[in-house]
């Protein structure tokens, strides 16, 4: 949960603040961008310390991609806006939520992806090898 004050800086207040704001256009978008996300930075990154140290990177690359591809389709980011002093590219990406997101990789990273990974690439094996026969 978080805080919006009217400059648009945010901050963490659990049980205090607003509930999460991802809408349907920004979760078709991750659905899209996700496996790109993921499997596309493991490709590029081999090093977890620098994946997770270069994770907020990789959020924001996915914030101005989604926002602009918004912006192209239907004239405006109907998915989100960041707004503050710290808010770049028509309000795509915030970067106070650094923090944020250098937790969420450490959390990826270290806790969820170790057990993912492995049945990602069984399945992506196992659908190859029956669209091969």
């Amino acid at each position: 949960m978080t805080v919006e004050a009217p400059d648009g800086t945010v901050s963490v207040k659990p049980f205090a603040g607003r509930p999460g704001h991802t809408t349907l256009h920004q979760y078709i978008m991750n659905v899209f961008y996700i496996p790109v996300l993921i499997h596309g930075y493991h490709a590029l990154i081999s090093s977890t310390f620098l994946r997770v140290l270069l994770f907020p990177l990789n959020i924001w690359l996915l914030e101005v991609i989604q926002g602009y591809t918004l912006i192209y389709l239907i004239g405006y980011n109907a998915a989100w806006t960041y707004r503050g002093y710290d808010a770049f590219f028509h309000g795509t990406i915030k970067l106070a939520y650094v923090h944020h997101w250098l937790m969420m990789g450490a959390a990826l990273e270290l806790v969820i992806l170790p057990y993912v990974l492995p049945i990602t690439h069984t399945l992506a094996g196992i659908l190859t090898k029956s669209l091969v026969v």
